[in-house]
């Protein structure tokens, strides 16, 4: 019975990292039924995954020849899909939020999107409320109150060890001294402007055609996927889709009311009062730091 537990046990999954997943490789052994020490392992490991079934965890087997001259294509890098899987197990919102189109408009029209950051409980808060058609106010509070000065200084230093964030310190740090003194028009006139800038110095050699938001944004991906094929857990595509939707997003002059945008800003258009407020900063803040963590990839 010891024996044939778990004889494919391959990895361990480190849960305290989720870009990339790290994977530890263990030798495989018998276990001792005769020796306390092999048994004393033996009922750690049987409650460890005990423990894992309790998280919604799960172990992969792999049953595939391990002959080099098979025909049957094998997984060519096991991190990655011990990432993808940890990944899906660990933050199933974020895979679910796509099957619904029309529920992922409108969370691209309130300016939110499943940002590193918010990931588990605040996202999947935010993807139920517009699901159930119910207003976003009470769980925009409580998130927007988590970001507590310590916090948003962690990601800020974290920001600043890249280079093209490093090279608008300046402008990063007023603006977030501005949002952690409620001064959210201000901080949204120095925080916008950086999104774009960080993005263009990303594309002054992209011939893409289209509108800058499309080119900014094709590059952004081109940029990331050269760099990690294997992307998909940073859900590029997205995060493209909700740029050009949110951030990027066009306005009609003609219009009464025109929403907060990367263009209605730069172009004096935005002058709604109400636009100016801490959950739309903090969604700034929130891009920024998407794109650190996808520099870092």
């Amino acid at each position: 019975m010891y024996e044939s537990t778990f004889p494919a046990l391959l990895c361990h999954v480190n849960q305290t990292c989720f870009f990339p997943a790290s994977i530890i490789f263990h030798p495989i052994r018998p276990i001792n039924p005769n020796d306390p020490s092999d048994v004393a392992h033996h009922d750690r490991m049987v409650a460890l995954v005990t423990q894992m079934l309790g998280w919604h965890r799960g172990m992969f087997f792999d049953l595939l020849p391990i002959d080099p001259k098979t025909t049957i294509s094998q997984p060519t890098d096991l991190s990655v899909l011990f990432g993808a899987c940890h990944a899906f197990l660990t933050f199933p919102e974020i895979y679910q939020y796509q099957t619904y189109p029309e529920l992922k408009n409108k969370l691209y029209n309130a300016g939110w999107f499943p940002f590193i950051q918010i990931l588990g409980k605040p996202f999947n808060e935010i993807f139920n409320v517009i699901k159930n058609d119910l207003p976003l106010t009470d769980i925009e509070k409580l998130i927007v109150s988590s970001f507590d000065e310590t916090k948003i200084t962690l990601m800020y230093n974290i920001w600043v060890s890249n280079q093209l964030f490093k090279k608008r310190e300046l402008f990063l740090k007023k603006g977030i001294e501005e949002y952690l003194e409620k001064d959210c028009i201000s901080a949204i006139h120095v925080l916008y402007p950086c999104i774009e800038g960080i993005l263009q110095d990303l594309s002054y050699d992209i011939e893409t055609q289209g509108d800058a938001g499309e080119r900014l944004t094709t590059k952004l991906i081109s940029f990331l996927k050269s760099k990690n094929p294997e992307t998909r857990l940073l859900l590029p595509d997205n995060f493209k889709e909700y740029l050009i939707d949110s951030y990027f997003m066009k306005f009609n002059r003609k219009s009464e009311e025109i929403d907060l945008s990367r263009h209605s800003l730069a172009h004096g258009a935005a002058i709604n009062e109400e636009d100016y407020n801490p959950v739309k900063t903090l969604q700034a803040i929130l891009i920024l730091d998407q794109l650190s963590s996808y520099m870092d990839a």
